[in-house]
């Protein structure tokens, strides 16, 4: 129903207009999740998690353009990124499983939501990568926004990453560039920089993107 407000769906609906996707690199690669045994990367069709058990559909085919869809339903190990999710309140998306992690997503209410699923994320892996923002309008023919940190540098990416999920961007400000070097071990400057090469590959792109529609 297009423009429809939430209150109109009852008191149990909460608008989750906000896509965020994470890369992330798990502490421990032995057996964290039972997909890893396929020969990977593996594409993830759908996924389903009821009770203590993953149900997932991969395409194991080789082909891009003829999918070859298996089953696989397999308990959950309490590391997976999705039952953090779950756990929260999230609705996991399983995006691409590789040899060092995952890449998942899930819709949020606001962008005040992401530190706290962050922290949540970083007590299961090595390091969370944001990879992908994208907000939905609220009308039909609104076209999504999209910000992609999948072009950023690793450093790039972890500056990002925790600027957001402390609400740098926020206003007011939810930390100081000062806090932010303290947590990444390097000095205030070295954190400037980062942003700011941050935010000037992501308005080139954003102004690219509109050239090219």
């Amino acid at each position: 129903m297009a423009g429809a407000s939430t209150n109109e769906f009852g008191p149990y609906v909460t608008d989750c207009s906000l896509w965020v996707e994470f890369r992330i690199e798990l502490i421990d690669q032995e057996g964290w999740c039972p997909l890893a045994s396929l020969d990977l990367p593996v594409r993830i069709v759908r996924q389903h998690v009821r009770d203590e058990t993953c149900i997932v559909h991969v395409d194991v085919g080789d082909d891009p353009d003829t999918a070859s869809v298996v089953q696989i339903s397999v308990e959950c190990d309490r590391r997976c990124a999705c039952n953090v999710m779950i756990d929260e309140g999230y609705v996991p998306h399983l995006k691409a499983v590789g040899e060092d992690g995952v890449v998942i997503g899930t819709y949020l209410s606001d962008r005040s939501a992401i530190g706290d699923l962050v922290r949540d994320l970083e007590a299961i892996s090595r390091q969370v990568s944001l990879r992908r923002l994208t907000r939905h309008g609220s009308e039909s023919d609104v076209d999504p926004i999209t910000i992609d940190l999948s072009t950023l540098t690793e450093k790039q990416q972890e500056a990002a990453t925790l600027a957001v999920a402390k609400g740098y961007y926020e206003q007011p400000r939810g930390t100081t560039v000062d806090q932010l070097a303290d947590e990444l071990d390097i000095s205030k400057s070295a954190v400037s920089q980062r942003l700011s090469a941050v935010e000037s590959k992501l308005a080139t792109a954003a102004f690219d993107d509109c050239a090219s529609s």
